[in-house]
């Protein structure tokens, strides 16, 4: 009898040590879980960091060109804002145009089509000059400036077309109806009838 319950003790004893080393396996999976874990959190506050930069430097390239568009074009100037917020898990970003105190939220029908159309040709422009690698720079435009009414906003345009095709070595080739934009005859013309 005394036999017997020796190997019944000596079984137990044989399963206390493999649940003891189950278990001693197991906390070293949890402290690794626990580390890997971490460490993925770390790493996720690393990429929503680059995230946000990333962001910035978008958003102050693109309303860069595109304020700038704007400024020259319109004397009262509008600005241009990108705002990035977070939606469905995602980040979206909301185009905003300022002007003095005002905020407009939905340009498409708050504001004119001019300011539109320049502000379209400017985001076109900002897309080629921002994209990497860089690309050949040539931007080809059907009518952009067809909303842009008074012979003063138009002076403005050409001037300013000019201005970005050197400051950015960017080629324009531009249909327009030249009874409606005769500003632009002094550049290379092509006629088609």
């Amino acid at each position: 009898m005394i036999q017997d319950l020796r190997r019944q003790l000596n079984l137990l004893l044989d399963r206390h040590r493999s649940l003891e080393m189950v278990v001693q396996r197991e906390s070293q999976g949890l402290i690794q879980s626990v580390e890997l874990l971490s460490n993925c959190e770390e790493a996720g506050k690393i990429l929503q960091a680059v995230a946000v930069k990333v962001q910035q430097d978008a958003h102050q390239g693109i309303a860069a060109v595109v304020s700038r568009c704007l400024e020259t074009i319109f004397d009262e100037p509008y600005r241009f804002e990108l705002q990035f917020e977070q939606k469905r898990g995602k980040t979206e970003a909301q185009l905003t145009l300022l002007r003095g105190d005002l905020t407009f939220v939905d340009p498409l029908h708050e504001v004119g089509g001019g300011v539109i159309d320049v502000a379209a040709f400017a985001l076109r422009l900002a897309c080629l000059v921002l994209e990497r690698p860089p690309k050949r720079r040539v931007l080809i435009l059907d009518e952009p400036f067809g909303n842009l009414r008074g012979q003063h906003h138009r002076r403005k345009m050409r001037a300013l077309v000019q201005a970005l095709a050197e400051d950015f070595q960017v080629q324009f080739i531009i249909n327009i109806d030249h009874d409606q934009f005769p500003e632009f005859l002094d550049c290379k013309v092509i006629e088609f009838s």
